[in-house]
């Protein structure tokens, strides 16, 4: 946790006496947990979407026509979500993972601007990325076991506690208005995983996660 304190207090110090424009980004992601499980049931934990929020500051600097450097820190939300059948109903009951995570980028951003003042920008980047989980719930996972007498029986099992430091990069795209000092826009955010969240004897989850945020832009300069 100390180094994680070190990385954002550099990342901040270092990009504010360059900082050129302040970020604010919000929006939804989307995650699922991707499973390749030596056990067949483990393959459906978690494998559908689960709807999350994202919310990031940042700040652009080295600000080129065609190019410029971000970086963001903020929140979101990871997890996946999973149908279990509970045989007292017999209805389906959906469970849900949900992972809070701190997530630290720096992505090189390359923007071509066009439109008679060049206020119209599309843009794409990508960088390194750090993530900290600081909430994971539950701490356990839906279970289902056949039993030939009374059928499928729903049970808990205690879950081990997914890997806090990851790895990856940032895969990003989207398009921003440019009005006198602000910028408004939409952003799109692809999370590509190099750390896996588990990788026992029996199962290896990775995630799949991405985001859709507005984005708003103040100019210093």
């Amino acid at each position: 946790m100390k180094q994680l304190r070190l990385i954002i207090t550099g990342i901040l110090l270092s990009k504010a006496a360059f900082g050129q424009i302040l970020n604010f980004q919000a929006g939804t992601s989307f995650s699922k947990i991707n499973n390749k499980g030596k056990v067949k049931f483990y393959e459906d934990q978690y494998n559908k979407t689960l709807i999350g929020y994202s919310a990031f500051i940042g700040l652009d600097y080295l600000n080129k026509t065609y190019f410029n450097i971000s970086s963001n820190i903020g929140l979101i939300r990871k997890g996946g979500s999973e149908y279990v059948l509970n045989t007292m109903t017999y209805k389906n009951v959906r469970y849900n993972l949900k992972i809070n995570t701190i997530s630290i980028n720096t992505t090189i951003d390359f923007k071509y601007p066009f439109g008679q003042s060049k206020n119209y920008i599309p843009y794409f980047g990508i960088g390194p990325r750090i993530d900290y989980i600081i909430k994971q719930t539950p701490n356990e996972i839906a279970h289902v076991d056949y039993d030939p007498l009374y059928g499928n029986i729903y049970t808990i099992e205690k879950y081990t506690k997914f890997k806090e430091l990851s790895y990856g990069l940032i895969l990003s795209g989207g398009f921003k208005y440019n009005i006198s000092k602000y910028e408004i826009g939409l952003r799109y955010d692809n999370y590509v995983d190099f750390t896996k969240l588990e990788d026992s004897n029996t199962n290896t989850k990775t995630q799949r996660t991405f985001d859709i945020n507005l984005t708003f832009g103040y100019k210093f300069k």
